[in-house]
Order: C-alpha cells, then sequence, then structure tokens
C-alpha cells in the first residue's frame, strides 16, 4: 500500500506541473487528489482556486464536521505558501474507515512548480487543459 505522501512524493513533478499550470490560469488555490481506497489514489482531479472558496464551502455544509474544518483550514494554508515553490494538496478519502477523509498538505517541492512545469512541457499542457477549457478546476 503507497500512502498519501509517498504517493504525492512519487508523482512530484507531475502534480507539481499541474499546480503551476493552475496557479497561473487561477491564481493561489489548492490540488485535489481523490483517494478511492486504500491502494489507490487518482491523479490530480480538480483545483480549488483561493477567490472561489467560499462558494465551494456554502456547497458543503451539509459535509461532515472533518471536512468543514479541512476547508476552515485553506485561507491559512494558502496564505502561507509560496507557488513558485510549493503546492497546497487536498486529499479526499472516499473510505468510509477512514480516520481522516480530507487531509490538507502544504509543501515544497523538488523541482519547484514552475520548473516541473517547464520540464513536463506540452504534456502538462495537453493534461491540465484542452481546447483552451479546463476539464478539472471548479468555477
Amino acid at each position: 500500500m503507497l500512502t498519501t505522501l509517498a504517493f504525492i512524493k512519487k508523482n512530484m513533478l507531475g502534480i507539481s506541473s499541474f499546480g503551476w499550470a493552475a496557479y497561473k490560469q487561477y491564481g493561489r488555490g489548492a490540488i485535489v487528489l481523490f483517494r478511492a481506497s486504500k491502494d489507490d489514489i487518482l491523479m490530480p482531479a480538480s483545483y480549488i482556486p483561493q477567490n472561489k472558496l467560499s462558494q465551494i464551502e456554502a456547497g458543503m455544509k451539509d459535509l461532515p464536521d472533518l471536512f468543514a474544518d479541512m476547508m476552515a483550514s485553506l485561507p491559512r494554508h494558502f496564505s502561507l505558501y509560496d507557488p513558485n515553490i510549493g503546492i497546497v494538496v487536498v486529499v479526499i478519502d472516499d473510505d468510509p474507515e477512514s480516520e481522516y477523509p480530507a487531509s490538507v498538505y502544504r509543501m515544497r517541492t523538488m523541482p519547484p512548480p514552475p520548473v516541473a512545469y517547464e520540464q513536463m512541457g506540452k504534456t502538462m499542457q495537453e493534461i491540465a487543459i484542452w481546447d483552451g477549457i479546463d476539464r478539472g478546476t471548479v468555477h
């Protein structure tokens, strides 16, 4: 079983690159990963821009307190991270037995997001945005 942090580390280039692409288009925000089971995490599925946080929170008011706690912590993470050297990652765990159904990680990345984006090149641009239409970001 790959832990969440091990998964992020293993896939840092792609995750960091995705974060930079989304940051360039939407500003500060968090990459969202969905963990479908104890053994499986799907790659970045969404991006929560800081300027959309209140709209998202309004739609989540009926969710468990742990989600509310996670959402309440995001503004602090957004204000503290430097998009030139790191990312904010939200992991949503679909496992009903999970102790933490939502977790937030603020971390420095190697390589830094702009470098990761350059290394991924056109591949990252095609993953993040198709024909100018973003397929994975909350609008």
